[in-house]
């Protein structure tokens, strides 16, 4: 959904691959980034609101507020989880919070 807009328009398939390849990148990232802060949950509360308040930095101005919270609130809510889930994590005791018995 993120890259049609990489499809069509009478391109070569190897300059339509490297468009959608360029414009899936941001997406790629943003998964590992997820992986990453799944395995180590203070990564996702720290990383996941920087990419929030970077994204609204720099698209300040160019779009209504709504916009800034559509794109940026589901990062900073997926770093109040991360943060949350980590918080809950390291007051629990040995084991119980992580699933273990």
């Amino acid at each position: 959904m993120f890259a049609l807009d990489a499809l069509g328009g009478g391109k070569t398939i190897t300059a339509t691959a490297a468009g959608l390849l360029l414009h899936l990148l941001p997406t790629l990232a943003a998964v590992l980034l997820l992986i990453l802060a799944w395995m180590r949950e203070p990564v996702g509360a720290v990383a996941f609101p920087v990419l929030g308040l970077f994204y609204v930095c720099w698209a300040w101005g160019r779009f209504p507020w709504f916009v800034y919270l559509i794109v940026a609130g589901p990062l900073f809510l997926a770093g109040g989880l991360f943060l949350a889930n980590s918080v809950v994590k390291s007051r629990a005791p040995s084991g119980e919070a992580s699933g273990e018995t």
